[in-house]
């Protein structure tokens, strides 16, 4: 048996990019019979630390979850600032935007997936731990995410 280029099989969650995560939100409770969950900004670059194609990037986003039995639901609203969020929902409209693995050091995932063909094509930080988007779609039909909770 070979190697596994992503040395994890545990899906945390399914998210997608929205132009209205209020809206979005709205409609996956009121799916789920739950309350509506509460709508967060992600930090800033001082705390975020976020990179987008390699450079420094002030991009925010508006963030919701929803946690269910088995995974969690984030729906992603993206600032006027550029990042794959923005550039998502403009390429897609609301849709799919990634599912995240929980994963054990991140720049060794990050290497092994660039090694497989994939390109980290923004990553941040976030209080508790770090995100990595890896540009997978081509190979496995949807972008992944790698988030390493300290």
């Amino acid at each position: 048996m070979r190697e596994p280029v992503l040395k994890t099989s545990k899906v945390l969650q399914i998210a997608f990019i929205v132009s209205d995560v209020q809206a979005a939100a709205e409609k996956y409770a009121r799916l789920f019979g739950i309350e509506t969950p509460r709508v967060s900004m992600s930090d800033g670059y001082e705390k975020a630390q976020t990179v987008f194609m390699g450079k420094p990037s002030p991009a925010r986003c508006k963030m919701a979850f929803i946690d269910l039995d088995n995974i969690q639901l984030e729906f992603i609203e993206p600032d006027e600032n550029d990042s794959d969020w923005k550039r998502s929902l403009e390429e897609k409209g609301d849709s799919l935007h990634h599912i995240a693995f929980e994963v054990k050091g991140m720049k060794k995932q990050i290497e092994s997936l660039e090694e497989d063909g994939a390109q980290c094509i923004q990553k941040g930080e976030y209080p508790g731990g770090r995100y990595a988007f890896m540009d997978t779609a081509d190979e496995y039909m949807v972008k992944f995410e790698l988030l390493e909770n300290d």
